[in-house]
């Protein structure tokens, strides 16, 4: 049976449609929401919560550690496929398998832009609720710091633009919008110039809690450096 021209140009039309949901970057289907702190006393966990603790930009003390790479959390818009009463399996799941980093100096010229694997995964929304996940992204890495010459205060101010790519169960693959996340990279001086908060901590006895990861965002405690009492166990905390 021939269809009228219409029905052919609507069907292509809707065909066509259908093959872009979940394929498109719009930022909205699959999203950043930004980087999560971890929790040192939980092993340095992240947790998926669009409602947790978040950092609102990142330090790179170049003393401590060349690069900066931290987990971040994605939201997942897609609408459920799945059906109980027929088995319909579900297909809006997604796993995270690359990011995508480009690196911009302070006047916004390209520096690096790379891709390198990841993994993670997402649960399909519920109604108008997106569900969460996290990936691990490298958003400076070690051949970019090494080119700022950070010997003299403050340092430098660089921006990564980071997306984030998956595969849903069905077989699309869908990605995120991109998302800058400014990072300033500095170097601690020792007796000169701290680069992110107080070395060693204010009060000496404060708890030993070792630091997720070193030179990032975070103080580092220059007791846990080898030999010294965080390292060794006998620090005189209350």
């Amino acid at each position: 049976m021939l269809l009228p021209t219409r029905w052919l140009r609507s069907l292509v039309l809707i065909g066509f449609a259908s093959s872009l949901v979940g394929c498109t970057e719009n930022g909205v289907s699959l999203f950043i929401q930004g980087v999560p702190r971890p929790d040192p006393e939980e092993g340095c966990s992240v947790d998926p919560d669009p409602g947790g603790s978040f950092y609102v930009t990142g330090k790179l003390d170049k003393a401590f550690t060349p690069a900066y790479v931290r987990s971040v959390l994605i939201g997942n818009q897609i609408q459920a496929r799945g059906e109980a009463d027929t088995l319909r399996p579900e297909t809006s799941q997604v796993h995270f398998y690359e990011a995508e980093v480009t690196v911009f100096d302070e006047s916004g010229n390209q520096l690096l832009s790379y891709t390198h694997p990841t993994s993670g995964f997402v649960y399909e929304a519920t109604g108008i609720a997106a569900s969460y996940g996290t990936a691990e992204v490298t958003m400076i890495p070690p051949e970019v710091s090494s080119v700022f010459d950070t010997s003299a205060p403050p340092g430098h101010q660089l921006v990564s633009r980071v997306r984030v790519f998956g595969t849903t169960l069905g077989g699309t693959e869908v990605a995120t919008g991109s998302w800058d996340w400014p990072i300033f990279i500095c170097q601690t001086l020792f007796g000169e110039f701290r680069c992110i908060g107080d070395y060693p901590p204010e009060d000496p006895t404060d708890a030993c809690v070792k630091p997720c990861r070193q030179g990032q965002d975070e103080p580092h405690d220059l007791r846990w450096n080898p030999g010294n009492c965080c390292d060794q166990g006998n620090c005189a905390t209350e």
